[in-house]
């Protein structure tokens, strides 16, 4: 506790020199002799270290590639799910009623979730896409504000709010704990860009709109593909 600073961090930052003098302070006030074994460990662990971060920058296209797929996937989900709230006068004259039906289908999504940890989150989370791009693309066709539009909007907000869930968790489980605070940024940046372009969006007929936030959803559906599940 009085070491002043962690040596965890020290070897991290492959200060061997540091290390080998909190050892050192650590053996004085224990009463016991200086350790060259333990120093040599750590220099060892320093050498770890070294190679894990050689190997993480040899991985970083790949982490890139990651890091674009999933900023897409909080720009479709943010653009979408804003997007028919926006959208929920225009797709039948009950402004009202609409709203109350994708706050049900925000409930069961968000419940629904939680199948991800049993069936593999790359599984559900391309299957909330392809759903709510299926259903999204199908309110284009239809004759607008029928009751089959409104259907579909509510189911397919039902697939963006799964989606809206797993996304965050790939923040986790695609990328090393060293520089997740370094994806979190961009992919906190694109769910606000879809925000914003979602009123915009949402002032559209929904004949035009929904259809739109159903490519975003396909296309998040295919990058899906590129991050990686949890071990368990």
């Amino acid at each position: 506790p009085f070491a002043g600073e962690s040596l965890v961090d020290l070897v991290k930052r492959e200060k061997s020199e540091a290390v080998s003098l909190k050892l050192a302070q650590i053996a004085k006030c224990n009463g016991v002799a200086a350790s060259a074994h333990g120093i040599m460990v750590s220099e060892k662990t320093a050498i770890t270290a070294k190679s894990s971060e050689s190997s993480l920058r040899l991985m970083s296209k790949r982490l890139y590639v990651k890091l674009l797929a999933l900023a897409f996937c909080f720009l479709a989900c943010g653009t979408s799910f804003y997007g028919l709230t926006c959208c929920a006068g225009s797709l039948s004259p009950n402004l009202h009623i609409n709203l109350v039906l994708m706050s049900f289908a925000d409930i069961l999504g968000y419940i629904l979730a939680l199948s991800a940890g049993r069936f593999g989150r790359v599984a559900v989370q391309s299957v909330g896409f392809y759903w709510a791009a299926a259903c999204l693309l199908l309110c284009g066709i239809l004759e607008p504000g029928s009751p089959f539009v409104v259907a579909l909007a509510i189911l397919g907000r039902f697939g963006i709010d799964i989606c809206f869930t797993t996304v965050y968790i790939f923040l986790v489980s695609s990328f090393p704990a060293s520089c997740r605070d370094f994806v979190l940024g961009p992919c906190a940046v694109s769910a606000r860009l879809g925000s914003i372009l979602a009123p915009y969006l949402g002032t559209l007929p929904a004949s035009v709109s929904c259809p739109g936030f159903g490519i975003l959803c396909l296309v998040a559906g295919l990058l899906t593909r590129c991050l990686a599940e949890t071990p368990k």
